[in-house]
C-alpha cells in the first residue's frame, strides 16, 4: 500500500494561556502532514541522478517531461499544500515531510509558488545515495517552528553494498516552545512482490526504531513524530513487530 498524504492535527496551546474562545483555540492547533511527491524532478539534466530515471522527466523522455508540465504539477502539489488541514485550523500544515523528490531546487519551485508563497517556508534536505536519485525532505513555517538540529541517517544493508535507498531524515526543533523531533522516511517499495521485498523493509523499520530509541535515550519523555511511504501495512511485520508502533498513546 503506497501512503500519498496524511496530516495529524496537535493541540499545542501558546504560553499565553488556553482560551474557550473557538477562534482562538483554532490558531492553537497545529497541523503536521506527509505528502509523497511522486518522482518531482525538474526538467534539467543532472549526472549526480539516475540517469534512466531522469531521461523520463525530460522533454525528449518518456513523458515528455517540458516545462509547462513541471509548472502545472507545481502548480497543483502547492494547491494540496494550501488545502491541508484548513478544515480544524486557518494556519494549514506548519509542517510538512515529503519525499519522492529530486533536489532542493524543485522545493524551492515549489514553496515559491503563489498559492503558498506567503507562508515564506523553508526547507530541510539532504542529498541522498538513493539509486532512483530521490529524497526525503522537511518543509516548515519557520514562524512556528525553529529547527535546532538536522541530518541524514544511511540506510545500508548488511552484506549488500549495491544496495542504495534513501537515508532517514531526522529534524529536531522547537515548536511553539515544545521541543520535537521529525524522522521523514521512504522505506523500500514491494517491487518483486510483498513478500521477496519484505526484509528490505524490516531492516529500514530497525533503523527507524534505533534513531528512535537513541532520542528516548536521551530524553525519555522525547516527542517523536515518525512520517513517511512505509511501502507497508499497519499490520505488516515492519511496522507492528520491528517499528513496535501500536494504537496506545502510553510510552
Amino acid at each position: 500500500m503506497k501512503v500519498h498524504l496524511f496530516f495529524l492535527t496537535f493541540f499545542l496551546f501558546l504560553k499565553a494561556g488556553y482560551s474557550q474562545d473557538r477562534k482562538s483555540l483554532e490558531l492553537n492547533i497545529e497541523c503536521i502532514a506527509f505528502y509523497n511527491l511522486e518522482n518531482l524532478f525538474d526538467t534539467i539534466v543532472d549526472t549526480d541522478t539516475n540517469k534512466i530515471l531522469q531521461e523520463d522527466f525530460t522533454p525528449f523522455g518518456s513523458k515528455n517531461f517540458n516545462t509547462t508540465k513541471y509548472l502545472h504539477k507545481l502548480k497543483n502539489m502547492a494547491f494540496v499544500i494550501d488545502t491541508l488541514g484548513k478544515e480544524v485550523t486557518p494556519l494549514g500544515a506548519s509542517i510538512i515531510g515529503v519525499c519522492e523528490i529530486e533536489n532542493r531546487l524543485v522545493l524551492e519551485d515549489l514553496v515559491s509558488q503563489p498559492s503558498i508563497s506567503d507562508k515564506n517556508y523553508k526547507i530541510v534536505h539532504h542529498e541522498g545515495p538513493d539509486a532512483r536519485g530521490i529524497d526525503c525532505a522537511l518543509i516548515y513555517d519557520p514562524l512556528h517552528f525553529k529547527v535546532t538540529s538536522s541530518k541524514s541517517v544511511k540506510f545500508k544493508i548488511a552484506g549488500n553494498d549495491r544496495f542504495r535507498s534513501r537515508d532517514q531524515l531526522v529534524v529536531s526543533g522547537e515548536l511553539l516552545g515544545e521541543e520535537i523531533h521529525f524522522i521523514v522516511v521512504h522505506w523500500p517499495s514491494r517491487r518483486g512482490g510483498e513478500a521477496k521485498s519484505r526484509p528490505k523493509r524490516i531492516e529500514a523499520a530497525k533503523l527507524t526504531k534505533s534513531i528512535v530509541d537513541s532520542l528516548k535515550q536521551i530524553d525519555k519523555k522525547a516527542k517523536v513524530v515518525v512520517m513517511g511511504d512505509f511501502n507497508d501495512d499497519p499490520i505488516s511485520p515492519s511496522i507492528k513487530d520491528f517499528l513496535h508502533a501500536n494504537g496506545s498513546t502510553r510510552s
